[in-house]
């Protein structure tokens, strides 16, 4: 039973001022309920005074009110509105109660009019929030005046007490003030409730959908009640919520691709089209059709007068695409850049790099396929446990049409190129990204053949391809664009506009149970009727699924294009996770990439352990003295420990890029009656790591250097019991090719392990910039090299893709750490002082001009005073792999 209410309230409409209101509770009496004054409507009645409500935006409303109150109940905050803030407020709530509250309205006119302000009532129905039905306030009135709800009658300020109590409400509630709240800056939907436990649940579900919606918290505050006066909870929370500024979108761009994607954006509610930005006179001639400034250049879009834009869509031939986005970052501006993200991995990771800097800046990759109707229900069905087609083993895709002459004709002619054009950075990218999205695995292995060439140009027409996911599923694809054909994406799914659809399917996915053809989404399995099984004396079930089982209503009917830019701005207003992020971008580059030189070659290529600048990797650090010496600091106990248990003295041990031999002395030592054999490719330091062994006091006889190529290691097969390298796999080309070699030389029984630094995770202590600047340095350079400076992480995956069983019965796989302080953090310092300026590392930081001798000289003045700094500490993480060969 509700504890009695007072019929007086006094509310405060300032520091020192109160207005007194009275309300008659025994007039709001509905369908057998006698309805009372919650305590959340009291207390935020008492804190109305405290909200930044701009009063100018309450004057002369379209519709004769400024404040909406929804559910109203007795009408206390409504009306305690009216009277703070002077404006006109419409008290709504349910047929049967309004009557209730317009006695209270009644009651307390003359006190609001002394304030200015003035009260009315009416019906809201939240279900259907279009319309606000009046409330005559004297019979004497006829017929029902309403209220249309759109941009010109929304109201200005909406409060609501104590209305989230069921499981319904949040939606509802939300829903309503979306549709009746105007959408300007100062425009506020004040909320408060009580902090029920059971209730947490809803609050936290309104304000989701307050913030999908576009409307987040701007001010907030907490009230307690005097339990003695209240049976409720005693703490209740409001929250003051206004719309987020518009995002402002320029296109860059303006070809075939950044018309639609300005279109788009025209299209989305919560984004304007800032500006078009072409070199080309087209690019002028699009913004004026558009009704949008044009620049002809980024640059001189950053030096306009108005203000920058918030994101950019970058829409330029494929070739630019890594360094506008850089720009563009470098600018604060966040980015969606279309596919391909770039056209080599290098450029590719660069860009990444350059993101990573700016963290509050979102970088995605214009992959909208991820969000075309049949790609979604086809990841739904896959997902789902009803209508599974069991394991997916295989799958196997087409996209083959007929390009017409004009679309390689100026000013799209780079469509010709064989660097940036040709179906494969073109129209594959995306089909590779889509394969990646649908089995959430990415491609590791691809062989291509090219098929026969009919134009003249440099591109690729078409290829065929076998594919190998790091899942274990393997797949098949055909491409060409010079074909007749129904079957491509575009005409499947009907996806492009000036592309007729045929509705044929273009990818088919095999499972145990099923097979799933897309985009006709056939799903053929063995019923189960009558104890059939599965088997091919029986006969095959078929089912079309439909997209409106699976999709909602927006999903299925907005196009791609729309689909992604509205995610666009929930991801910059932190409210989704990227659906395909720069990483993601990245990932359907190396896959293009490995194509490419698949097609080159004729060989299979490892998709991660391909050379990304150059045909054979360059050791990046070389073998100055400052490298070596900093080598020979190296021992088996830091730097093989995880592998030292597995040792036994009768152990045959080959020791892979062994450098000046400390390791390889060490681990002689552990195995008198055995072997030890260390290689490196260069004689010059093999001489040092004997000079080395032979300078050593216990006379180590079991231990020999030989020039060797880790790529092609010239031992017969089961040479060894331990095959070990340490800090190789970074430097190689091809690091999955070196890892089978390993185990092609290991013994049945034996071991291999390697163990790799990682080197964006490094830590360090101070932090001065410099610092900073020449990991970016090593990484960049490492990578133009043809390496992997960030191996550490990748090794284990680059051992599965090399045909290691990875179960726990055969490898182990973790992370350790080099830990320098003191002496050993002095020593590393200085090693790399030196380095910075006399290694190999410097000579290819000025031969891929990433910097100039000052940057090096500065990098080399960090370390060294970094060096000199007391307490100074260094983390080298490290992963390490160690299988164990099956006998």
């Amino acid at each position: 039973m509700a504890v009695p209410r007072p019929s007086k309230y006094t509310v405060p409409t300032g520091k020192d001022n109160n207005v007194s209101l009275v309300i008659s509770e025994a007039s709001c009496a509905a369908e057998g309920l006698h309805l009372v004054t919650w305590s959340s409507a009291f207390l935020l009645s008492k804190e109305l005074h405290k909200l930044q409500i701009d009063r100018a935006q309450l004057k002369d409303a379209t519709t004769g009110y400024s404040i909406l109150e929804l559910g109203a109940g007795t009408g206390l905050t409504g009306i305690a509105a009216a009277a703070v803030w002077g404006g006109s407020a419409l008290l709504t709530d349910l047929p049967t109660i309004v009557p209730g509250v317009q006695v209270n309205a009644d009651l307390n006119k003359e006190a609001i009019a002394a304030y200015g302000g003035k009260v009315g009532c009416g019906t809201l129905d939240w279900k259907n929030p279009e319309k606000i039905y009046l409330h005559a306030a004297t019979s004497s009135e006829t017929g029902q005046a309403t209220i249309e709800i759109n941009d010109e009658t929304a109201f200005p300020v909406i409060v609501t007490a104590d209305t989230m109590y069921t499981e319904d409400h949040p939606q509802l509630v939300s829903q309503t003030i979306l549709k009746c709240l105007r959408r300007t800056k100062d425009a506020r939907a004040v909320v408060m409730y009580a902090m029920r436990i059971a209730y947490i649940d809803h609050i936290r579900e309104f304000w989701e959908l307050m913030e999908a919606g576009g409307l987040v918290a701007v001010q907030e505050g907490r009230a307690e009640i005097d339990l003695k006066d209240w049976d409720d909870e005693k703490l209740h929370e409001w929250m003051a919520a206004a719309s987020q500024p518009t995002i402002r979108i320029a296109i860059i761009g303006s070809g075939l691709i950044g018309p639609r994607h300005a279109k788009a954006v025209i299209q989305t509610p919560d984004a304007s089209l800032h500006c078009i930005v072409d070199p080309s006179s087209g690019g002028e001639s699009v913004a004026s059709d558009l009704g949008t400034a044009y620049y002809p250049s980024i640059t001189h879009m950053l030096a306009s007068q108005s203000d920058k834009p918030d994101a950019a869509i970058v829409c330029t031939p494929n070739k630019t695409h890594a360094d506008l986005s850089k720009e563009l970052l470098s600018a604060g501006i966040h980015v969606l850049c279309e596919k391909p993200l770039s056209v080599d991995t290098s450029s590719g990771e660069s860009l990444l790099e350059v993101a990573e800097t700016y963290p509050s800046l979102h970088l995605l990759t214009g992959h909208h396929r991820r969000f075309n109707a049949y790609a979604v229900a086809t990841k739904r069905i896959l997902k789902s446990k009803t209508h599974s087609i069991g394991q997916i083993t295989a799958i196997s895709g087409l996209w083959a049409l007929y390009k017409p002459q004009s679309y390689f004709d100026p000013p799209t002619e780079w469509h010709r190129s064989g660097e940036s054009g040709g179906p494969v950075w073109i129209n594959l990218i995306h089909e590779i990204d889509i394969l990646h999205y649908l089995l959430d695995s990415r491609i590791v292995r691809v062989a291509a053949f090219e098929t026969l060439k009919t134009r003249s140009h440099d591109a690729e027409e078409g290829a065929a391809m076998i594919l190998h996911f790091d899942n274990g599923v393997v797949g098949t694809f055909l491409l060409g664009d010079a074909v007749v054909s129904p079957h491509a994406f575009e005409m499947g799914t009907g996806e492009n506009p000036v592309i007729p659809r045929t509705g044929e399917d273009v990818y088919r996915i095999f499972g145990t149970d099923g097979t799933l053809s897309v985009p006709d989404l056939r799903r053929s399995f063995y019923g189960v009727a009558g104890g059939r099984g599965k088997s091919w004396n029986n006969e095959l079930s078929e089912v079309i699924e439909t997209l409106e089982a699976w999709l909602t209503e927006e999903e299925r009917t907005k196009v791609p294009f729309e689909l992604h830019i509205a995610h666009f701005v929930r991801v910059m207003r932190e409210h989704e996770k990227p659906v395909c992020s720069g990483e993601d971008g990245l990932a359907a580059v190396r896959v293009a990439g490995a194509v490419r030189e698949a097609l080159r070659t004729g060989r299979v290529v490892d998709v991660l352990g391909m050379a990304t600048a150059q045909e054979k990797a360059t050791y990046t650090h070389g073998h100055h003295a400052s490298v070596v010496n900093s080598h020979a600091r190296r021992t088996a106990q830091d730097s093989a420990a995880f592998l030292l248990p597995h040792l036994r003295p009768h152990h045959t041990i080959l020791d892979i890029g062994c450098g000046p031999g400390t390791i390889t002395a060490d681990l002689a030592e552990l195995v008198p009656q055995g072997k030890v054999t260390g290689v490196d490719a260069v004689e010059a330091v093999l001489e040092r790591a004997r000079a080395h062994v032979a300078g050593r006091s216990n006379n180590i006889t079991n231990c020999t250097f030989e020039v060797a190529d880790a790529n092609a290691l010239p031992y017969p097969d089961a040479s060894f019991d331990v095959v070990f390298c340490h800090q190789v796999l970074q430097h190689v080309q091809d690091p999955v090719g070196v890892l089978r070699e390993m185990r092609r030389v290991g013994k049945p029984g034996g071991v291999v392990a390697a163990r790799e630094a990682d080197y964006k995770s490094f830590a360090w202590f101070p932090e001065p910039e410099g610092l900073d600047e020449w990991l970016g340095a090593y990484r960049k350079t490492a990578r133009l090299c043809g390496g992997q400076p960030d191996a550490g992480r990748y090794v284990r995956q680059w051992a599965k893709q090399a045909g290691y069983n990875t179960d726990e019965v055969h490898m182990s796989s973790g992370f350790s750490s080099w830990y320098y302080t003191g002496e050993a953090a002095r020593a590393f310092g200085e090693s790399w002082a030196d380095r910075a300026l006399k290694s190999d590392f410097a000579g290819e930081f000025l031969k891929h001009g990433l910097g100039s001798q000052h940057d090096l000289d500065w990098i080399s003045a960090t370390w060294k005073q970094w060096a000199a700094e007391e307490g100074n500490l260094i983390v080298i993480p490290n992963g390490e792999i160690l299988y164990k060969l099956p006998k």
